[in-house]
């Protein structure tokens, strides 16, 4: 059985700042851009909406959980289905590798929102 890889996108504002940067998490390690594939610029991941952020991140992910190739195809789909569709206010969410499997195959997925969940606790 393969390990599938956890996604985690995390906003966060550094001590003494006010300006707020969206990470995102492979497992452990930080998601690496992937402008060798396709330039979206060099700003901050970003999800909840139609940006290079958000195109810049689902090609990310997909070259990570998949392949180059499959990434490059697939990435503005994914991106338009999956990371713009969030809500932009979600500050913290989850997306497992199973869950990106099941959207190659035809399902509807989301990213889950931790945020809400960890705010009602």
């Amino acid at each position: 059985m393969t390990v599938s890889t956890n996604y985690q996108g995390i906003t966060a504002r550094r001590a003494g700042k006010s300006v707020e940067s969206r990470v995102v998490y492979a497992g452990s390690r930080l998601l690496a851009r992937r402008s060798d594939l396709r330039d979206y610029g060099d700003g901050p991941f970003d999800w909840g909406r139609p940006t290079d952020g958000a195109l810049a991140l689902a090609l990310a992910m997909l070259a990570d959980h998949f392949d180059d190739a499959t990434a490059v195809e697939w990435h503005r789909a994914f991106c338009r289905e999956v990371i713009a569709a969030a809500d932009p206010r979600c500050r913290r969410w989850l997306l497992g590798g199973m869950e990106i499997d099941q959207w190659r195959d035809g399902m509807a997925i989301a990213l889950i929102d931790v945020s809400a969940v960890e705010a009602s606790a």
